[in-house]
């Protein structure tokens, strides 16, 4: 009976996951971000490389697991070597260094949990920069967003209404003397036909609206919503605003648009 061949790629993912395996037997004390990172980058280089060695002659079949079992190991010492460095940081006896040394590593941690790709440049590079002043004050800000539904609008736009709504935000929750309350979260999503954009923040104080609507001046951030509900409506969308059980939600409702 001839058994046939097993692809490479399967053979790489069988390897991989092996390694993962091995790795998670220890006490993981490696942030998931960066462990998850390291094993998607290393899985990803022995597949391409499983991939294109798979029709090289006999020859050259064990010199190529032999690669193929090193790049294993330097998975395994490179994920090992995160513990250690964790490690070596709390048997640091002093205090200062040893807050230094995990606020850094923090810090790079956090910089890669940072990244947001929803598919929009403009909206990825708003939400980034968003994020990474959000971990800076404390601020936990969760963002579930397909940008494409956003390709319609100019970068002015999308500044405006994305960026205006998440100022007010950050400013309404930073009032929060509490760290556990500082919660923001952002939503784009088709629905019906209209786009969503949903922002809700924490906001403890109940929110006064005016006739018009919008909040009073200075009852709920600092900056003007009246530029939102602007650009909402030259595309025939409309600017909502409520609080209720302590969370104050924004929503902006525009007419979806196809791509051509």
């Amino acid at each position: 009976m001839i058994l046939p061949d097993i692809p490479r790629l399967y053979t790489a993912l069988a390897e991989i996951l092996g390694a993962v395996l091995y790795a998670q037997a220890a006490p993981s004390r490696t942030a998931k971000p960066v462990y998850w990172g390291i094993t998607a980058g290393c899985g990803a280089l022995l597949a391409a490389f499983l991939y294109l060695t798979g029709a090289v002659p006999m020859l050259w079949w064990i010199p190529c697991m032999a690669a193929a079992i090193v790049w294993i190991y330097l998975y395994l010492l490179a994920t090992r070597e995160l513990k250690m460095q964790i490690a070596a940081i709390r048997a640091e006896r002093d205090k200062v260094k040893q807050d230094a040394a995990l606020a850094e590593m923090e810090g790079d941690i956090h910089r890669y949990e940072a990244e947001n790709k929803t598919g929009n440049p403009v909206l990825d590079t708003l939400l980034t920069a968003k994020s990474m002043y959000c971990q800076q004050h404390g601020i936990n800000l969760t963002c579930v967003a397909d940008g494409t539904l956003l390709n319609f609008l100019t970068t002015g736009e999308i500044c405006t209404i994305v960026g205006t709504a998440l100022d007010n935000a950050t400013e309404s929750v930073l009032t929060e003397q509490d760290p556990e309350k500082r919660l923001i979260r952002v939503a784009v999503y088709a629905q019906n036909g209209f786009v969503m954009l949903r922002f809700e923040n924490y906001c403890a104080q109940p929110v006064e609206l005016g006739p018009d609507g919008l909040p009073r001046q200075s009852s709920h951030g600092g900056y003007d919503l009246k530029s939102v509900r602007a650009t909402a409506e030259t595309h025939g969308g409309t600017v909502t605003l409520h609080w209720e059980n302590e969370w104050f939600t924004l929503r902006v409702l525009l007419p979806q648009k196809n791509e051509l």
